[in-house]
């Protein structure tokens, strides 16, 4: 009877170390709970949040950072873009200069350089391109005019790619910039 008790307490004891042993967390697991910003999307696998998540919890070169404004962002070179929406299904995001943002208060468009994304995973989606122009031959011809951007002196004229003008404004200005936009016609 002694020796059925002690076996009995024995399987007891097993039962009640494996229980709390199966039981645990994995801290890589807690360390990678999707997060966000205060505005904006989760943040998860394979982005992570500089400074909320390790760097383990994600690629490298997908590394998101918070800011005042409470949106993430990514930087590429030379320039924060402000993630609007991540759809991890998809495996597609969706980023905006944070120059153009209404929290950026600027009223011109700054210096903008084309980007070359990084990393081979990131790639463009095909959109509409948009062209900036600088340094263009004055005064304009009359079908040029109405593409002036009148701020300040970084930007002259913005045409969109599939407007007949583009070749005279590639022709009549010494800079360009392409952007790739997508544009939500109502």
């Amino acid at each position: 009877m002694n020796t059925l008790l002690v076996s009995l307490d024995l399987c007891t004891f097993c039962l009640i170390l494996l229980s709390r042993k199966s039981a645990a967390f994995d801290y890589r697991y807690e360390a990678c709970v999707p997060k966000n910003c205060g505005n904006g999307p989760n943040i998860t696998f394979p982005f992570y949040i500089q400074d909320l998540h390790e760097s383990y919890c994600g690629y490298p070169g997908f590394q998101l950072n918070c800011r005042s404004h409470g949106y993430p962002t990514i930087n590429l070179p030379e320039n924060d873009y402000i993630v609007e929406n991540i759809s991890y299904s998809t495996r597609s995001f969706r980023v905006y200069n944070a120059a153009f943002s209404s929290i950026s208060n600027r009223r011109c468009l700054p210096q903008i350089r084309n980007t070359t994304l990084p990393i081979r995973e990131f790639n463009y989606v095909d959109e509409t391109r948009l062209y900036l122009f600088s340094n263009c031959t004055k005064p304009l011809s009359k079908d040029l005019s109405r593409y002036e951007v009148v701020c300040g002196d970084n930007w002259d004229l913005a045409i969109w790619n599939t407007d007949e003008n583009l070749v005279n404004g590639l022709q009549k200005c010494e800079k360009n910039v392409v952007a790739p936009v997508e544009v939500l016609w109502k």
